[in-house]
């Protein structure tokens, strides 16, 4: 039997006996593989900042002709316009979404028309 030993070693062949096998199995992933450490994983999976949505990393767009937007249009019209027509601008304009977006691409004359016909009917 010592004999048959030393053949065994001299061929490298492993002889597994169950308990080897049981932590020989451990050491393997499900399909057999080494399983990885936890550097090789940290490595190998995806940084969180990569994972996110881009939605929410990206910021947030401004509403295309807000209040301000509208309010500074509104405010460069001072002098050419009342404190009546002014101040009814401003209700309108921040009151409705679709006035305000009209408000803003309107021409000068058009917008000082608009705002006269807000305090005389």
């Amino acid at each position: 039997m010592g004999k048959s030993l030393s053949i065994l070693q001299r061929a490298s062949v492993t002889v597994m006996t169950p308990f080897m096998r049981l932590m020989n199995l451990s050491l393997q992933g499900p399909g057999g593989e080494e399983s990885m450490t936890k550097k090789e994983k940290a490595k190998k999976s995806t940084p969180p900042e990569s994972k996110k949505s881009k939605s929410v990393m990206s910021p947030a767009k401004p509403a295309q002709h807000n209040i301000a937007e509208a309010m500074d249009v509104l405010n460069k019209m001072q002098g050419t316009i009342t404190i009546l027509e002014y101040l009814a601008g401003v209700a309108r304009i921040t009151e409705d979404d679709r006035l305000r977006q009209v408000f803003v691409c309107m021409f000068n004359e058009a917008r000082r028309e608009w705002l006269r016909s807000l305090v005389r009917p």
